[in-house]
């Protein structure tokens, strides 16, 4: 098991991830987790480094096996924000899942050694700007055997996406998945904290929700989202003219 730029206490700081409510009532139906081959992320750049080939002394160029035996999932260090339920819950159907760190790489280590062919890390997504990230692509990665190394590929993003603030865990895994899907089994009940719905869903929503989650086997806290929240009145004292008083 590996923690990648974690602190002692920080592997027990919350993490956050925003699903969809039918893939989480899935999650908890089937009583899985489910990390991705780094080609279906957005960014074509993720994983952009275990996709390079090799060129051999003679000139013939390789393709790399390893790059197929990793997945992964990505979480935030953003407890809340418009833009992450806007990003991720487009239909306003979102549920926000908080784990800890260290339950959630235990949860999937705990698998990898089980089966004896696997690594799992755990890591800080780190941010460059065109420089620096340019020098990264050239240095590439040991491709020699599953290491750190290869991990550490899949933890360098562009600048232009750090408001994410991501931690990812990854899984190298001794197959390759056709659909580049990994399933580990997980207790969810003991693996989350809580979960939280989209603010932007009404009570009525929110409560069929609810119902469907209890029903699909979830016994952990749920709640809906305060961030939209109308406030109370604001009142404050005023003369007859309107003037703000001390009074």
């Amino acid at each position: 098991m590996t923690y990648l730029d974690f602190g002692a206490t920080k592997a027990q700081r919350f993490l956050y991830r925003i699903a969809s409510l039918d893939r989480f009532v899935e999650a908890l139906s089937s009583g899985e987790n489910v990390l991705v081959s780094p080609s279906k992320w957005e960014d074509p750049f993720d994983g952009y480094i275990l996709n390079a080939y090799g060129v051999l002394p003679g000139g013939a160029m390789v393709a790399f096996r390893l790059r197929n035996n990793y997945f992964g999932q990505c979480w935030s260090l953003h407890r809340e924000t418009d833009l992450m339920w806007r990003a991720y819950s487009p239909q306003k159907d979102g549920v926000k899942l908080r784990v800890r760190a260290d339950k959630l790489h235990d949860s999937l280590d705990s698998n990898q050694r089980g089966s004896g062919n696997g690594q799992t890390f755990l890591g800080y997504v780190s941010y460059k700007r065109k420089p620096a990230f340019d020098e990264t692509l050239r240095r590439g990665c040991d491709f020699g055997t599953p290491s750190e190394s290869q991990a550490r590929a899949l933890l360098v993003k562009r600048y232009g996406f750090r408001s994410e603030r991501e931690v990812r865990l990854i899984a190298y895994a001794e197959h390759h998945s056709a659909t580049g899907l990994f399933r580990y089994p997980v207790k969810w009940n003991d693996l989350l904290d809580q979960a939280v719905l989209d603010p932007r869903m009404s009570y009525t929503e929110a409560r069929k929700a609810k119902q469907r989650i209890r029903a699909a086997g979830y016994a952990g806290l749920v709640i809906r989202s305060g961030l939209y929240k109308k406030p109370p009145p604001l009142k404050f004292g005023v003369d007859l003219n309107g003037t703000p008083s001390d009074e």
